[in-house]
């Protein structure tokens, strides 16, 4: 037998890895692309950071008025409400938009006229022009401030990521990943990386779109391995969307029941898999040992990570599926590490579903104190309604139920409670300023807080800094 062959084999037995063909990951620069994220970054409310901006702001460009006014234009620009693919299960739910289509087809654009072409339809013909006369704009722009003084070390950047991904067999963990997580994926397909520079060495980011990864490369980035570490973390995201509707539905199943830490643990779960298998397993493959740092900048992502290292590191390398067994062990995981702080109120507010009535000032200002303390990994908001949309919001899916009013608190406070059958049974005052906290019969958090005087969001800001809910009963303050 070829001494060669037997080695090619004994390799892929050692991983567990089926012999079919590998789904390829391939790595790119497109000006068009990078020039579509430049008009993201520098928006006040797109995209993923904020160096970009802060680039923009400190060049004399953000001078000009007019451009201004356009950008501003851009920022408000409605680019359609989220496709919701229903057959999915309402904790899993897969959701794109007209924007995110855009996107994918900015990757593929040999320049700014093949996308304003391929990309018509996508969004009504007003705003679509909208679009492009601010790209128009930008282009000269970010030639000069951006893509003219740091493609070509991007580019070499890009080769050093090429070369490492080559030769650590980068595609073989990939189709590895794909099988762990029980995905479909058509092996045509490549998995792309669209880089585009960011000046610096800090602000480093990564988002999954489809088949595509948008990674903001640093022009002074170091440290390839963690870089490579943080893709196959947004892969494993993209792995995860693309789980079949049936495995779904069994981890739906999977993580029910009445256990209080079965809810929070499947809300990191996404997360926190995606880190155990990028920032824990791939880093220890390119590097011969686990990161000793955090992996995550989130305390309960992080622990959770590296506490199913082991697990998930087995089940990648003896070719299992995520399975009931597998989830046990999260959710077992997740109470021996959280007992006594999941309840806190930083752990239940970084994932949020809220229903919110008042005045606008005094919303803005929660809001936003709400967004300066905490990581919000998952934010749906209703404002000044209790239609079905938000009674949905508020009785389905996993995040903390939070409820804000600070106008006609009684009338609203008795809307919320004919909507939502866990509030049937509480007595509110009529008016004051108050907080109700407490977990559902199904383990569902839910704040109710009540403000009438704005100057009293730092007492309840300080108040959620040192609590928690208690697993049984009420939490009440008065502000």
């Amino acid at each position: 037998m070829n001494l060669r062959f037997t080695l090619c084999a004994l390799l892929l037995l050692k991983f567990g890895i089926n012999l079919k063909a590998e789904i390829r990951i391939e790595y790119s620069l497109n000006e068009t692309f990078c020039l579509v994220q430049f008009a993201e970054q520098i928006s006040t409310h797109r995209g993923s950071g904020p160096f970009m901006r802060i680039l923009f702001e400190k060049s004399d460009f953000s001078k000009n008025d007019a451009l201004l006014a356009r950008l501003l234009e851009f920022e408000r620009l409605d680019m359609g409400t989220n496709i919701e693919y229903q057959e999915f299960p309402q904790n899993h739910k897969l959701t794109t938009n007209a924007w995110n289509f855009f996107i994918i087809k900015a990757a593929s654009a040999k320049n700014l006229g093949e996308l304003e072409q391929n990309s018509y339809g996508l969004f009504p013909s007003s705003v679509h022009q909208k679009i492009f006369d601010l790209l128009k704009l930008l282009q000269p722009i970010y030639k000069k401030l951006i893509w003219d003084p740091y493609k070509n070390i991007t580019e070499k950047n890009i080769e050093k990521i090429k070369t490492l991904g080559s030769s650590r067999h980068l595609n073989l963990y990939f189709t590895k990943l794909s099988h762990f997580y029980g995905s479909t994926w058509n092996e045509n397909i490549p998995l792309r990386v669209q880089f585009y520079p960011v000046p610096g060495r800090m602000g480093f980011s990564a988002t999954p779109k489809g088949n595509i990864i948008s990674c903001g490369l640093l022009c002074e980035e170091k440290d390839w391995e963690g870089v490579i570490g943080v893709l196959f973390h947004e892969m494993a995201h993209v792995l995860y969307d693309e789980q079949p509707v049936a495995l779904q539905k069994k981890l739906e199943r999977w993580f029910a029941g009445n256990n209080p830490f079965a809810p929070l643990a499947y809300l990191l779960f996404n997360e926190s898999t995606a880190t155990a298998c990028g920032n824990g397993y791939i880093f220890e493959q390119l590097t011969g040992a686990p990161d000793k740092h955090d992996w995550y900048d989130d305390v309960y992502i992080n622990k959770q990570a590296k506490a199913i290292y082991d697990l998930t590191k087995k089940y990648i390398e003896t070719g299992k599926t995520i399975d009931s067994v597998y989830v046990q062990n999260v959710k077992t995981t997740y109470e021996q590490i959280f007992t006594g702080s999941y309840a806190g109120f930083d752990n239940l507010l970084s994932n949020v579903s809220v229903v919110a009535f008042g005045q606008e000032d005094t919303l803005s200002q929660f809001f936003y104190g709400l967004m300066e303390r905490y990581r919000l990994r998952n934010f749906s908001l209703e404002t000044n309604n209790i239609g079905d949309k938000s009674a949905r919001l508020i009785n389905e899916g996993l995040a903390t139920r939070l409820l804000i009013t600070t106008l006609n608190n009684s009338e609203n406070l008795e809307m919320f409670k004919s909507r939502i059958p866990a509030l049937k049974n509480i007595a509110f005052p009529s008016d004051g300023n108050y907080l109700y906290a407490f977990f559902s019969p199904e383990g569902m958090p839910f704040i109710i807080v009540n403000i009438t005087e704005a100057s009293k969001l730092n007492t309840l800001f300080s108040f959620f800094a040192n609590n928690s809910i208690p697993n049984r009963g009420f939490l009440k303050k008065e502000l």
